[in-house]
């Protein structure tokens, strides 16, 4: 199958090399994923995958291994807010791509440097890059058989291995194998923002409250507005739940429903 992805590869990226192979233009309808809201209230979310994916067991695969689903799905996030194929800030990492060359036969992107707090190849501990130091074109729009000819003018790049940045890498990176189901955002948010205060500021909730916004942007190196989308953003819960946390395991474990929800979407190959 030319469309099969790399393992870890992004579905996009997957259908841009074979469409490249055909000589054909990607467009981002090729990879959009159709959310089909719930006709009443029994029914559930259905999340429609492309076409070229022709049942719903491949469907369901290509969900959790080559998007972001398994992180807005561990962060309690619904459908409605879920964007599992972002069409910009797309990186490569230069280490991975000398890798995935020799290997594949083709550099490819990853889904786990897609997560915009992320800024470090969890791999290789070193920066990604969303634009070509080569030619200057945003890694979202460059021909990924291309990125091959430009490497050779890829800049070396400094190793950052045990810094926080890159151990937030490997947190988010292994929040991606998360295939259960969990409970519902507020729920979520709450038991993140308690182990957080409690972690970082003994319990303190005054103290812990009124600066934790704050603190989290510091962290990441982005600015928080006092919104509700901006504190229910998905890089601020996924950087909550690390400083909070540090362990993917265990925070998957508490995270985990024992049973699945009532409300959790049906993944499909096509609409019905």
């Amino acid at each position: 199958m030319i469309y099969a992805p790399f393992p870890g590869e992004f579905i996009a990226s997957a259908l841009r090399r074979g469409k490249e192979i055909l000589g054909i233009r990607c467009r981002q309808s090729d990879y959009q994923i159709t959310k089909v809201s719930p006709r009443s209230s029994k029914d559930r979310w259905q999340i429609v995958l492309p076409p070229v994916f022709q049942d719903d067991d491949i469907a369901k695969l290509a969900l959790y291994e080559n998007t972001l689903y398994p992180l807005f799905s561990v962060m309690g996030r619904t459908v409605y807010y879920g964007n599992y194929t972002p069409n910009r800030n797309w990186r490569i990492c230069f280490h991975c791509v000398e890798e995935d060359s020799e290997t594949y036969g083709s550099p490819f992107i990853h889904v786990a440097h897609l997560t915009r707090s992320v800024t470090l190849c969890y791999k290789h501990a070193v920066r990604l890059a969303e634009k070509c130091p080569s030619c200057g074109a945003y890694i979202h729009s460059h021909d990924l058989a291309s990125i091959i000819d430009c490497s050779v003018y890829f800049p070396d790049v400094s190793n950052a291995a045990g810094s926080q940045h890159h151990d937030y890498a490997i947190f988010v990176n292994s929040l991606l194998d998360f295939r259960d189901s969990t409970y519902s955002q507020p729920w979520v948010n709450s038991t993140l923002s308690d182990k957080y205060i409690q972690v970082l500021h003994g319990g303190d909730h005054f103290t812990g409250y009124t600066s934790y916004r704050q603190e989290i942007g510091q962290f990441l190196g982005m600015h928080f507005n006092e919104t509700m989308s901006d504190y229910l953003s998905l890089d601020f819960c996924l950087a909550l739940a690390f400083l909070g946390f540090r362990d993917a395991e265990s925070l998957m474990s508490i995270l985990k429903r024992p049973s699945e929800g009532p409300r959790e979407p049906v993944i499909r190959a096509h609409p019905r």
